[in-house]
C-alpha cells in the first residue's frame, strides 16, 4: 500500500508541475498584424505632420486614439491568452493525473495481488 500512495504523491506532483508549465507566459510568435497596421498610421501621422497636411493638435488627437486602441488590443489579447491557457493547463493536468490513476489501477489488478496483505510488511 506505501508503494501507491508514494506513486499517487508523485503523479499529483507531476500534475501539477504540468499545469504550471502550460499555464506560464510565453512570448507571442505570431506576429500581429493590427498591431502593425497601428503602428504605420503612427508613422504616416508623423510624416503628415511634417508635410503639413495636419494641424498639430490633430496630430495629438490621433496619436491618443491610435495608442488607446494599441492598448485595447494589448488588454484584449492578454485576457482571452490568460482565460485560455489556464483552463487547457487545468484539463491536461486532470486529464494526465486520471490517465496515470487508471493506468496504476489497471496495472495492480492485472498483475498485483488484491486482497493480500503487504508481503514486506511480514
Amino acid at each position: 500500500m506505501t508503494f501507491w500512495i508514494i506513486v499517487s504523491i508523485i503523479c499529483i506532483l507531476i500534475s501539477i508541475l504540468f499545469y504550471l508549465s502550460i499555464t506560464q507566459d510565453t512570448p507571442n510568435l505570431v506576429p500581429n498584424s493590427d498591431l502593425e497596421v497601428y503602428k504605420d498610421q503612427l508613422i504616416n501621422v508623423e510624416r503628415d505632420l511634417s508635410r503639413g497636411i495636419i494641424t498639430e493638435d490633430e496630430a495629438e488627437r490621433i496619436r491618443a486614439e491610435v495608442s488607446r486602441r494599441i492598448l485595447e488590443l494589448d488588454k484584449r489579447k492578454q485576457r482571452s491568452l490568460e482565460k485560455e491557457t489556464k483552463v487547457t493547463g487545468l484539463i491536461f493536468s486532470i486529464v494526465f493525473l486520471l490517465i496515470f490513476i487508471a493506468g496504476g489501477s489497471f496495472l495492480y489488478q492485472k498483475f498485483g495481488a488484491p486482497g493480500y496483505e503487504n508481503a514486506s510488511a511480514r
